[in-house]
Order: C-alpha cells, then structure tokens, then sequence
C-alpha cells in the first residue's frame, strides 16, 4: 500500500484520499454510523474483524484494529501500523443486558468482569491499543 513507506506521523489530509476499510453497524434500529479514520472517497465495508484485518493486509484500504489482532499480520510482514498525526480517542466498551432476565449464566458473568484480574487485563488491552 502506498502509505506503508511514508514517515510518520500521518495527517488526514495524506490518508483522505484512500478506501477506508470499516466494519458493518449491525445495529438493527439505529442509523448506519462508523469510527475512527472518517469515510473517504470510497468504503469497503466487512462483516467482521477477522474480515478487516484480511482486507488491511491484502492492501485493500486503510483502517483501524486492535492491536492484538493486528499483531500476526505485522509479525508477518503483510501489514504496517502507522502513527497518525491526531489519532482517534480510544473508543467506549460499555455493557447492557435486559432486566428482569438476570440468571445464573449473567451472575457469573458479571462477577468475573468485576473482577481484579479482568479490569487489569481490560486496562492493559486499552492502554497497548492506545500505544
């Protein structure tokens, strides 16, 4: 891909004019929406992350991804994280069951998500992302 040898840190202006590589919205009532990177003059949307990480590293357009995921690409050779000049705020997990339906199965899980060891391991994964 073209940005692949350029110096870092990016800016928008030098990524607008390349495809943008974006996962579907699978919300079912809401509106179309995407993250990060903007849409450029063209979008190719995937159905998931694994689908996007194929697309980045066959050179099909530009994205964002986690940088676990990331991670076998660029060991690899077949993908380049670049640094951008003004990067995207890290984006909001949150979580929502419906009420009046707590089990035994959603006890469990929220208790390890409430656990020491989860909020580490969740922290530490949005701190390296953020890197």
């Amino acid at each position: 891909h073209p940005l692949a040898a350029l110096e870092e840190p990016l800016d928008a202006e030098t990524v607008a004019p390349y495809r943008v590589v974006a996962l579907a919205d699978t919300a079912r009532q809401l509106l179309a929406r995407s993250a990060g990177l903007g849409l450029g003059p063209a979008t190719l949307t995937v159905h998931d992350a694994q689908a996007k990480s194929d697309a980045l590293a066959a050179g099909l357009g530009v994205g964002h991804l986690p940088r676990w995921l990331a991670q076998r690409e660029v060991a690899g050779g077949r993908l380049v994280i670049k640094a951008l000049a003004h990067p995207a705020a890290p984006g909001r997990l949150s979580l929502a069951w419906r009420t009046g339906h707590e089990g035994k199965a959603l006890a469990w899980f929220v208790a390890r998500l409430d656990s020491e060891g989860w909020r580490q391991r969740l922290a530490g994964a949005a701190m390296q992302d953020e890197s």
